[in-house]
């Protein structure tokens, strides 16, 4: 490599001893940047030599100026790759996977998985390793890391924190464009018509069917890639059908749900993923299953029933959507969240009669 190990250690020592430093390498075969040739093939080498070259360099520094060596020399840095020394680094649409999660996962209340309330690096790290490895094709992207203790002590934001990143996926963006788009559904033929206004092109047009009678389409994202999937739930089944214009089927004849029982989509565990999710308007039953990590969330939690309508919503801004229905007759409104830890009552009236509520979903 042009920029050699002991360059880098050299980098690295200009830094105070007392300074926290991240280095991030996300680039093909970036577990084995530095691996000299002859290396033995199954070892990750590269960050031990850098590390080896920056004790030898601050050593120095140390003797010459009369101080002793700090026993925790060097333990102010660490290392993320994306991959191993032998492994490609995907890419996605606008990102490559490793980074992409990276960003993504730095407002997913899920990835706190301590519930400190902030972001370390290796909560990061660990989340993006486990969803890039899912999402690459094949999955040989495998992310390393070095001194994961300083990851672990070292926060990246707090939770909740403003930032630009986009968490979250723009209803009806079917191509992952940032765009949302122009789509139509026939629900007597199951054909659909979908263009994108940004880019000025057809994406889907009558000879593109999913669905049909009986089926109730609706907004999610249910892969985690940020963009808008082609969700049918079958109303007399209960089956789910859900697919993605980028990466074909994604579920086929899943069952969760039946007859009577309507979908309400939403992320209601805050991982980043929508979840199958069902209401029962007469009971005011709600069912929801994770799809992404195969688990129950809630099943018959009581919230609203005959004269209330469904709004699911993150309504509190903590990244997870919460249960809530809305009553027309009063304009009050119900909230509580899938565990069931809180729940909430507005009874001032915001709407009432002749006042519908302003849903972004099918």
């Amino acid at each position: 490599a042009n920029f050699t190990d002991a360059e880098l250690a050299a980098d690295l020592a200009l830094f105070r001893t007392d300074t926290k430093v991240i280095i991030i390498l996300d680039t093909c075969y970036s577990g084995g940047m530095f691996k000299l040739d002859g290396s033995p093939a199954v070892e990750w080498l590269f960050v031990e030599r850098v590390m080896e070259h920056y004790h030898n360099i601050q050593q120095a520094r140390f003797k010459s100026l009369g101080k002793t060596v700090p026993k925790t020399l060097g333990q102010n840095i660490a290392f993320m790759t994306a991959c191993d020394y032998d492994e490609e680094s995907w890419t996605s649409d606008y990102y490559s996977l490793y980074a992409g999660y990276l960003i993504t996962g730095c407002a997913l209340p899920a990835v706190d998985t301590d519930g400190d309330g902030e972001y370390s690096f290796l909560e990061l790290h660990t989340y993006a390793a486990a969803e890039a490895v899912a999402a690459s094709t094949p999955t040989t992207q495998h992310a390393q890391d070095y001194n994961p203790t300083q990851l672990q002590n070292t926060i990246a934001r707090a939770v909740g924190s403003n930032g630009v990143v986009t968490t979250h996926h723009i209803y009806n963006d079917f191509d992952g464009d940032g765009a949302s788009d122009l789509a139509t559904f026939n629900p007597s033929t199951g054909h659909w018509r979908i263009a994108s206004l940004k880019r000025w092109m057809v994406l889907a047009w009558d000879n593109f069917v999913w669905g049909g009678p009986g089926f109730k389409p609706f907004d999610g994202d249910y892969d985690g890639d940020r963009i808008a999937d082609l969700a049918m739930f079958h109303l007399k089944t209960g089956y789910w059908y859900i697919g993605s214009l980028v990466k074909g089927i994604i579920i086929w004849g899943e069952y969760w749900g039946g007859t009577g029982l309507v979908p309400v989509s939403g992320d209601y565990d805050g991982d980043g993923y929508s979840d199958l999710a069902v209401y029962h308007p007469t009971t005011g039953l709600w069912s929801i299953w994770s799809l992404h990590r195969s688990a129950v969330i809630a099943y018959e939690v009581k919230l609203g029933g005959t004269g209330y309508t469904p709004v699911p919503g993150d309504y509190n801004g903590d990244g997870y959507d919460d249960l809530a229905v809305y009553q027309p007759a009063t304009g009050y409104w119900l909230f509580r969240n899938a565990t069931g830890s809180y729940s909430y009552s507005l009874l001032t009236a915001v709407g009432g009669p002749g006042y519908i509520p302003v849903l972004p979903m099918w």
